[in-house]
């Protein structure tokens, strides 16, 4: 896209400024000065466009330490080259310039596909025409800029407005800067979601880094771009088809936009389906074979939520083969796109960060970053405050979208959780609180989700205690036979309450429940969240060693498992614990994500 709008950047310096982030920007900027610089460069030196361009580049290269320190030498070499050309000192003005073009290459290295495409757009258009054409509005010694701004510029040239241009320049310059949209994307995306979306042109983009960058928002609107042409397949995926049905969950999320419209629901298939006829299927891969089940579909688009979560990098390149289209027909002109969110936390973290973020873009694959100034409809307050409970490290990784593993601890250490030989005195209620699973391992599937069910209360001081554990890898009756035996012994004094999936199974799961516990106290709890915000407030009682766990032979693997979280591929223990104490304390999720985000105009 970049190489497409490089003639541009200095008629909309705000469509630049949107979607600088994207990358690839920093070397077209580096390439586009290194055109200005020739023969002519006095000429050129004091152009709007370089200026513009140069303030732009300042503006964006502040994560950039490499970049911006060759920036620095640049800058300081051209004004070097200036007062050798002024005063007459040839030789040393082609000395320098030398210089400046071998410190220019090392950023052009960086990106040699999109300056060539950029070099052979600028041609194809006629550069020279649109050089002069520059040259002719060198009248005015001072404008106001794009921005309201009131700039001087020495050679005194006007920056071209967008009215300005003829009709067919600027339908064009829309076109290339504005994501194709539809009437089942119900609201504008944001600029850095714009951006997102424009990337049509690369088969492989992951958006992702900070939490609450309004990367499910953007994924669902990537989906949907093309559903009103025939033949058109899209697939988002998870690691369990609970995640997605989760409140803010992307089937939810679906619903809310689609249910009004001409689009029909299928449930048993978790799928939309258009008058066109396309479709947009909810799957998910949680066992090694899972993938296996998309092997005869073809599909335009598949996308991947949280890809971090998704522990064997194959789950995700075995799909590859599943983006596929006809040569004729409707779907020629559609794009095949993979695309991916997340945030730097999860068991996959090493493999994703390998393939998006420590190997340079290419024309193939991008690394698009977000961060929460990215997401207008957040909260960002209400968020901060809420990631603070998970200590500082962690805090910092998921607000900035900083790219390192999460050591051990980060958010549980063993040795911050006290242990005692005797249960301490309660005060109020106690709860059992059940996260269930029905899987029992197999070999395609050796560690599969488990259930968990932890017993806790409060003490006098309101802190928590872990009573009791329960544990197991169970197919579905077992998992109820545990679940009425532990009932059974814990009393109906003891409160029984149980993560609930959303919607009618969900519904259907508990109502069972409640038949089959009589006489207790049952309540299914609908999820909403992140899982490791969710652990935010119980990981604050676990860092004072506020929390105490009754010794006993279930111990050992409850501080393995809040050890490896959020990493390790089993959660369950750290979620039924996480979910008992807040329905305790009555905490209620901070974190929601608004499903309108206002209008860009």
């Amino acid at each position: 896209m970049w190489a497409k709008i490089a003639d541009e950047i200095d008629v909309l310096p705000d469509t630049a400024r949107k979607y600088s982030t994207i990358s690839g920007f920093d070397e077209l900027v580096a390439y586009y000065r290194e055109r200005h610089f020739n023969a002519e460069v006095e000429e050129h030196f004091h152009s709007g466009s370089l200026k513009a361009l140069r303030a732009l580049q300042d503006q964006y290269t502040a994560g950039a330490q490499e970049v911006a320190a060759i920036e620095r030498r640049l800058a300081a070499i051209d004004e070097a080259i200036i007062e050798a050309q002024q005063a007459g000192e040839v030789e040393d003005a082609l000395a320098l310039i030398a210089d400046r073009n071998e410190l220019a290459k090392q950023i052009y290295s960086k990106s040699k596909v999109t300056t060539l495409a950029a070099g052979k757009y600028l041609d194809a258009i006629g550069f020279s025409t649109h050089r002069k054409r520059k040259a002719e509005l060198e009248t005015e010694k001072s404008v106001t800029n794009h921005y309201g701004q009131t700039v001087r510029h020495e050679g005194g040239e006007k920056p071209v407005e967008a009215s300005s241009l003829p009709s067919d320049s600027l339908d064009r310059l829309i076109a290339l800067t504005t994501p194709r949209l539809n009437k089942y994307i119900p609201h504008e995306p944001h600029p850095k979601q714009q951006a997102f979306l424009l990337l049509n042109d690369i088969k492989e983009v992951l958006f992702g880094g900070a939490v609450g960058g309004g990367k499910s928002d953007a994924l669902l609107m990537a989906a949907l771009q093309y559903v009103d042409v025939p033949g058109y397949n899209a697939l988002i995926l998870r690691t369990s088809r609970a995640a997605l049905k989760l409140p803010g969950g992307l089937i939810p999320r679906a619903d809310m936009w689609l249910s009004q419209t001409d689009a029909v629901w299928r449930e048993q298939d978790k799928q939309w389906v258009f008058p066109s006829g396309a479709t947009l299927t909810f799957g998910y891969i949680e066992g090694p074979r899972d993938k296996l089940r998309y092997a005869s579909s073809d599909y335009c688009f598949i996308g991947y939520e949280e890809l971090t979560e998704f522990r064997r990098k194959d789950d995700y390149t075995f799909l590859f083969s599943r983006l596929r289209k006809p040569k004729h027909g409707p779907l020629a002109d559609v794009p095949l796109r993979m695309r991916s969110t997340t945030n730097p936390v999860g068991p996959g973290f090493e493999w994703v960060k390998q393939r998006f973020v420590d190997t340079p873009n290419t024309v193939k694959r991008v690394f698009l970053p977000s961060t929460l100034e990215d997401n207008p409809s957040l909260d960002r307050e209400e968020y901060l405050e809420a990631l603070a409970e998970l200590g500082p490290a962690v805090a910092e990784q998921l607000e900035k979208g900083i790219w390192k593993a999460v050591a051990k601890g980060d958010i549980f250490r063993r040795e911050d959780f006290v242990l005692v030989s005797e249960p301490p005195a309660h005060v109020g209620q106690l709860i059992r609180y059940w996260d269930l699973a029905a899987s029992e391992p197999t070999d395609a599937n050796p560690n599969p989700a488990a259930t968990a069910g932890v017993l806790m209360g409060l003490d006098k001081d309101k802190n928590p205690v872990v009573y009791d554990v329960r544990w197991g890898q169970l197919g579905s009756d077992a998992v109820e036979d545990l679940v009425a035996r532990t009932a059974r012994e814990d009393g109906k004094a003891v409160k029984v309450r149980i993560s609930q999936d959303p919607g009618q199974a969900g519904k259907a799961q508990i109502n069972a429940y409640v038949k089959l516990l009589a006489g207790f106290d049952v309540a299914g709890v609908i999820e909403s969240g992140d899982k490791i915000v969710r652990a935010g407030p119980f990981s604050a009682q676990v860092r004072r060693r506020n929390c105490r766990l009754v010794a006993g032979l279930w111990v050992p693997g409850y501080l393995d498992e809040h050890e490896g979280f959020p990493t390790a591929t089993l959660k369950d223990r750290v979620d039924a614990s996480s979910n008992a104490y807040n329905q305790l304390v009555g905490a209620k999720p901070k974190l929601k994500i608004q499903a309108n985000i206002p209008v860009i105009r």
